[in-house]
């Protein structure tokens, strides 16, 4: 009987003992996007020098109809920096079959305030108290811009009604190895239109449409 219940707690150890890998790779005129560098871009080009999201309460649902659900899931991506665009989830198992997450921080959490690890203020995403943490920053520079030196900064957050920016993403993945998030930012910045908006500081309408055009610029990478 002892024999038997090892038996199955080992079973259910090993079916939530796989490692997933999830990477996050950004594009722009439907390339791999290059930072500090001027890509075309209708008729013009774009420049993208600062790009982070917070990527939260992550949840894969399996094959087998199970969901799992990783706790105090929090992670900040650097899309500039390679070593911080990977997120490495334990205690997963093969066969998802959808990946979810939310693009930002949750309001619980904010109104705990400034935390640590990637939570940390000193990672350069977080406001005040009252406004929290910023969910995703995007800087850069385009002619297309009207502003100072052509710079554009949109620094999204807030969630706080009516203002609260978290977005909701959900993604089929019928792979069994490791996932590429791809995130194409063409349509995003057709419909964000830098030749009217350069700058978004604060919450705000202008940063609840942002945030809502954001959420769809997440892909899952068919191989």
């Amino acid at each position: 009987m002892i024999k038997f219940i090892l038996w199955i707690i080992g079973l259910f150890t090993y079916s939530f003992s796989f490692s997933q890998n999830i990477k996050f790779s950004a594009f722009l005129n439907n390339t791999p996007l290059i930072f500090n560098k001027d890509i075309p871009f209708e008729g013009s080009f774009i420049r993208i020098e600062v790009f982070k999201i917070y990527i939260s309460n992550i949840e894969f649902t399996y094959q087998d109809g199970s969901i799992f659900n990783e706790n105090d899931s929090y992670h900040l991506i650097d899309l500039v920096n390679s070593k911080n665009d990977k997120l490495f989830i334990t205690y997963s198992k093969e066969g998802i079959k959808q990946l979810s997450f939310d693009i930002g921080i949750d309001s619980t959490t904010n109104q705990i305030g400034a935390q640590s690890g990637d939570l940390d203020p000193l990672k350069g995403m977080y406001w005040t108290w009252q406004s929290g943490y910023i969910h995703f920053k995007i800087e850069g520079c385009s002619p297309l811009c009207s502003s100072p030196k052509n710079k554009f900064a949109f620094h999204i957050g807030g969630f706080q009604y009516p203002f609260n920016t978290v977005q909701h993403v959900v993604l089929q993945e019928n792979s069994a190895s490791d996932i590429t998030v791809e995130i194409k930012l063409d349509d995003f910045f057709r419909s964000v239109k830098l030749d009217e908006i350069t700058n978004v500081m604060s919450p705000s309408s202008k940063a609840m449409l942002i945030a809502e055009e954001f959420k769809h610029v997440f892909e899952i990478k068919n191989d």
